[in-house]
């Protein structure tokens, strides 16, 4: 008899019963069958050989195929691109295509609860019936979901789908021959970002401008299609004029070209988010790329650069070997080590940069490209060894970075923190805290600092070939050798070959992983269109703005304010500045409180604004010494050249008042493990939800937004909700292990009513660079608590001065 001897819960087999003569041979054929709930993938089985009462026992591995999957992206469909189309959803695993176990059948999608025409297998197309929205604004949802069969089961997938446009009313400006209509599906806002654009004559040069008249930032490489940088609402539609000739103008983009070609030259991007510099010096590779709001530098040594030789080998004959000792193989040639070449092709809102090296063993090539007014870097490399050797990695992609306070990495959370006595983490002489590698290459990878997640730094796998090695980890200067860990590091290698490309996009953010996510699904699942509307109906005449200074720095904005900031009294940490600017003055219409937008020595900075009739006020994230002065300009507008996006600020206006302190925003401002829920309200419709599990850590809860100074104390209240027997929620002040002060305990009655809970708070000593954070958390027993309508307040002293400014022009 032949069965499993060994049954995985979702995998079964009918034991198969045979018989042999003295020197037969059979093939045997053993049927298995999946519950529709198989866990799917690489498996380890036991076959049983049962034969004359004994028994055999085989380990095999099996390869259970994935149940057939289907996509389809968020799509706008109007009356002249009414075709959809949906196709089996692809899922990489140890670097290559998990096949499906078969291909979807029957496949229908269903609009306005109607089937269309049904498609026997995948890559279906149907052309949906659509009633185009009257006019611009938000768009209008068409009810759909998509069917299929796969092996006896029935699956369905709700879609996104919503209808476009078919006409326009315009006035004419110059040089306008027509209007374009921009999608943006997507449920975040798109900032300044590309979207391709493909008017019908493909022998003219082509711009777009905005419904003021203003230029939008484009790419434009030649004539025919290009691309244009648009900002548009969330799940909106957004109109712009097709212009005929180049797009004038300038962007936030700066070029500055030292000798290239010489191998020793220099190459500077800047905008008004970060600056990147390249030395064929140093192999092409990146030797600086700053955060401009921060001063952060990120770049280490070979940043951008591949590597080659080898890195651990494990020893069969020794199989206990320890991390160390692995790690400590390694011998490899950078491409910092020898000079390389850099080209540059500049774009009106575009750069394009090109890296060539090689030596006697390996070349490569490096493609980054960089656009206005982006935090993001597109970045493709190939590699190759030209005199390959046995057990020889290719790493095609190393991104070695400063530290800059990151203590994760995304996946697995890999980062060890120091323990109770202070030794070890990132300060000690360690040789290294914590590191992963993996033949899987995950989707994305983020750098990132807990509890607040500021400034974080996301890697997005985007494609490559010959790839079948991940790497992240955090390292001193030399890896092994024990010293401070300082530095970060992610890479994507060849183990087996002598080739690799890779693909990657690299996105700076504040938040957590899911941030970089959301980032990437609006990109490739709900994408912004752009289409040329045939029908344009031209309502009177309008002229152009007038022509904005060479140093604008964007055109859609129409009014800015210079400022002179400083010197500050005293060591500050978020200071707000408060100035007479009379913003609404300046206008001859109503202030667009969206539109206000700092840029502090040029960089852009994300922060919060105060406005009243006369005084602005505003933050200047980050530590400021004292004497420190700056230069700043605030650009604003008013409301008929918007609406403009609202900027999130990564800190808000300090002060004691907490943002969105009844939820009823979604938890805005707040860190929400649990989430937000609707169905529980002290006051108004939502409540913030704490939940542990037995076994779970602690839950927490918390806030940066009430600015605390040291050696002062606080009130907290808030309003509590449980059903559970034993629940205790607490609260302190908290940043990190070295500043973690007093905590309470809010003991919650379980009777399922609302009770209101009050602590007192210290904030003990602490200096400017910390940020103590607001926090709840529960601790204990299994508990489920609601938290409702939050306030803070503080007991003792007085909020620090303003800082003073001036205006500079």
């Amino acid at each position: 008899m032949l069965g499993l001897g060994w049954h995985l819960p979702s995998i079964s087999g009918t034991p198969l019963q045979f018989a042999l003569k003295p020197n037969e041979t059979r093939e045997l054929m053993l049927t298995l069958s999946t519950r529709e709930d198989y866990d799917w993938g690489q498996k380890t089985i036991v076959l049983d050989l049962a034969v004359g009462g004994r028994h055999a026992y085989l380990w095999r591995g099996l390869t259970a195929l994935r149940p057939a999957e289907m996509a389809m992206s968020a799509q706008v469909v109007t009356a002249k691109r009414p075709r959809v189309t949906a196709a089996v959803a692809p899922l990489t695993w140890h670097g290559g295509e998990h096949p499906a176990s078969d291909a979807p059948r029957d496949v229908r999608l269903a609009v306005d609860g109607k089937d269309l025409a049904r498609v026997a297998n995948a890559g279906a197309t149907w052309d949906v019936p659509v009633t185009p929205s009257p006019s611009p604004g938000a768009l209008q949802p068409i009810a759909a979901s998509l069917r299929w069969r796969t092996g006896a089961a029935q699956r369905e997938l709700p879609v996104k789908l919503y209808a476009g446009l078919s006409s326009a009313k315009l006035p004419k400006i110059p040089g306008a021959v027509g209007g374009v209509a921009v999608y943006n599906p997507s449920d975040s806002p798109a900032q300044n970002a590309p979207v391709d654009v493909s008017p019908g004559d493909k022998a003219a040069a082509w711009h777009l401008r905005d419904l003021s008249g203003s230029r939008v930032p484009g790419v434009t490489p030649g004539p025919g299609d290009f691309t244009a940088l648009v900002s548009v609402p969330a799940r909106s539609s957004a109109l712009f004029y097709l212009c005929q000739g180049p797009a004038p103008g300038t962007s936030d983009l700066r070029v500055e070209q030292r000798e290239l070609g010489t191998g020793h030259g220099t190459l500077t991007v800047r905008n008004s988010v970060h600056s990147l510099t390249w030395s064929e010096a140093a192999g092409g590779t990146l030797t600086s790329w700053r955060e401009l709001a921060t001063g952060r530098e990120l770049a280490a040594p070979n940043c951008g650069g591949i590597a080659y030789g080898q890195w651990g080998k494990f020893d069969p004959h020794k199989p206990a070997i320890g991390s160390l000792d692995f790690v400590g193989q390694e011998k490899r040639v950078l491409q910092s080590g020898a000079p390389g070449r850099v080209e540059v092709e500049v774009l009106p809102a575009g750069v394009e940069v090109r890296v060539e090296w090689k030596d006697a063993v390996a070349e490569a090539a490096q493609v980054y490209d960089c656009l206005a007014y982006n935090g993001s870097l597109t970045y493709h490399s190939q590699a190759s060894l030209t005199k390959p050797e046995p057990d020889t990695e290719l790493v095609v992609a190393d991104f070695h970075l400063r530290r800059n306070g990151w203590t994760k990495l995304f996946p697995d959370f890999t980062g060890i923190q120091s323990n109770a006595d202070g030794q070890g983490g990132f300060d000690g002489k360690q040789p290294h805290a914590g590191w992963r590698q993996s033949p899987y290459i995950p989707p994305m990878a983020s750098l990132l600092s807990p509890p607040g997640f500021a400034g974080s730094l996301s890697v997005l796998f985007e494609a490559g070939t010959g790839v079948d090695r991940y790497r992240q980890g955090f390292w001193p200067a030399k890896r092994p050798v024990p010293g401070p860990v300082d530095f970060a590091r992610v890479e994507y290698a060849n183990t087996r070959g002598t080739a690799a490309a890779v693909t990657l996009r690299l996105l700076l953010h504040d938040g957590h992983q899911p941030a970089a996510e959301a980032y990437r699904r609006a990109r490739d699942e709900e994408p912004l269109t752009a289409e040329v509307l045939d029908n344009v109906t031209w309502d009177g005449t309008a002229a152009l703005p007038p022509a904005q200074p060479a140093d604008w720095w964007h055109p859609a904005w129409h009014a800015r304010v210079k400022l002179a900031i400083g010197p500050l009294p005293e060591d500050a940490s978020d200071a707000v500045v408060s100035v007479d600017t009379s913003l609404q003055q300046r206008l001859a219409a109503p202030l667009d409180p969206g539109s206000l937008r700092l840029l502090l020595d040029g960089a852009l900075v994300a922060t919060a604004f105060d406005v009243t009739d006369s005084r602005l006020r505003f933050v200047l994230p980050g530590l400021r010494p004292k004497g420190a002065t700056h230069q700043a300009e605030v650009y604003f507008d008013d409301q008929p050249h918007g609406p403009k996006l609202r900027l999130a600020a990564t800190r808000p206006m300090p002060g004691l008042a907490l943002t969105d302190p009844g939820f009823e925003n979604g938890g805005e401002g707040w860190g929400l493990p649990c989430g937000v829920v609707d169905d529980q309200a002290h006051a108004g419709k939502r409540s913030a939800l704490l939940e542990r599990r037995e076994g779970d850590p602690a839950t927490l809860l918390w806030t940066a937004s009430p600015r605390v100074e040291p050696n002062s104390h606080y009130r907290v209240t808030c309003w509590a909700r449980t059903t559970s027997a034993g629940a205790v929620v607490r609260s302190n002040l908290f940043d990190g292990a070295t500043y973690d002060f007093g905590q309470v305990g809010l003991p919650v009655p379980p009777d399922g009513h609302w009770h209101q809970l009050s602590a007192d708070l210290p904030a003990g000593s602490f200096p400017a660079t910390a940020h103590p954070y607001l926090r709840f958390w529960l601790l204990g027993p299994a508990a489920k608590v609601w938290l409702d309508d939050v306030t803070f307040e503080r007991l003792d002293g007085a909020a620090a001065a303003a800082v003073p400014a001036v205006v500079a022009e």
